[in-house]
């Protein structure tokens, strides 16, 4: 599939329209988090109330007596996908793959399309391990960090629900909280990645599973720095079976001086990264509709860079694809 073959759900009878995480209704009141946006009409709430993701647009329209005007105006507030958004979270299981991330939205932003395109044939839980706190662009709309903190947790069940994943939301405090913390003199960042390390660890010997995905920390974050050296030493130490990969946790248009440091970190190292890209051409539509649900922690520019440097990575794939997501899988480095 091209670039030029991906046409849009946007406005399509047959999509399934559901709204957005951080967008409500409250009787003809549209807000965005706590900020009000627009007064509606009566059919135009309706409509709203009628867009939950288990019936098409055209029924949506239907049920409201809303017209095309009508559906045209609410578009931007709707997130649009291909087929009924399941009405319950996926049933506990085993799990093939586990995905970790500091932010809830790392994940999608670094390999969504590739968990949309996978998770079908390898059962998935996505851990957002610093679930406590946060903090958003938006300060008119999400003020004090409960309503960023519930705004997050609204959109990590969207996007799980959206891609058929379990999800779950850990409260190991993140490195504003962390800073607070004074434990007689000891170094709170050593306890806390002992104590991050072992809680990772406790998950992975429940679950087994065969892949683990962490952030590559390209962007020094504290967590997700914590986060990479915790997965790193544990698997240096041999301290959990199955393959160790890192996504890519920054768009490259960024610069790629964070992604030679990545690589500065395993110099006189056994231990090897091997890059490699996946095809997210089939899904691109798809991860473009999740990119458009998380407004709560990042806002729409920094939302398409990411999906610009999809189409960055697809050109420098090899061979070349329309779009694609980078990767690095740690391997044992050959000795000559």
């Amino acid at each position: 599939m091209s670039a030029s073959q991906i046409s849009s759900l946007v406005l399509d009878p047959r999509s399934f329209p559901v709204l957005k995480p951080h967008i409500s209704c409250v009787g003809t009141d549209v807000y965005f988090g706590s900020f009000p946006l627009a007064q509606l009409t009566p059919i135009e709430a309706e409509f709203l109330r009628a867009c939950t993701g288990d019936r098409s647009l055209a029924d949506s329209a239907r049920i409201a007596n809303a017209d095309a005007a009508c559906v045209a105006r609410l578009s931007s507030w709707l997130l649009w996908w291909g087929r009924p958004v399941l009405s319950a979270a996926i049933s506990p299981g085993p799990v093939a793959r586990l995905v970790l991330g500091a932010r809830h939205s790392a994940p999608w932003l670094g390999m969504g399309g590739r968990t949309l395109i996978e998770a079908p044939g390898l059962r998935t839980l996505v851990v957002n391990c610093f679930g406590s706190l946060g903090d958003s662009p938006f300060v008119d709309a999400f003020p004090s960090l409960s309503e960023v903190s519930a705004a997050s947790r609204d959109e990590a069940a969207l996007l799980s629900r959206l891609a058929g994943v379990q999800h779950s939301i850990w409260e190991f405090p993140d490195s504003m909280l962390r800073e607070t913390l004074v434990d007689s003199g000891r170094d709170v960042e050593t306890l806390a990645a002992t104590a991050l390390q072992n809680q990772l660890l406790a998950l992975i010997a429940s679950l087994r599973p065969s892949q683990i995905f962490a952030p590559a920390a390209l962007d020094g974050s504290p967590d997700a720095v914590l986060l990479f050296e915790s997965m790193l030493s544990a698997f240096a130490g041999g301290l959990f079976e199955g393959e160790l990969h890192f996504y890519e946790d920054v768009p490259p248009l960024d610069g790629y001086r964070a992604i030679d440091e990545f690589m500065s970190r395993f110099e006189n190292s056994y231990l090897s990264p091997r890059a490699y890209d996946v095809d997210i051409t089939s899904a691109f539509q798809e991860k473009s509709a999740l990119v458009s649900a998380l407004r709560c922690n990042i806002g729409q520019q920094s939302g398409n860079a990411w999906l610009q440097s999809a189409t960055l990575r697809g050109a420098l794939a090899s061979p070349p694809v329309p779009y694609a997501e980078r990767f690095w899988r740690l391997d044992v480095a050959s000795i000559c």
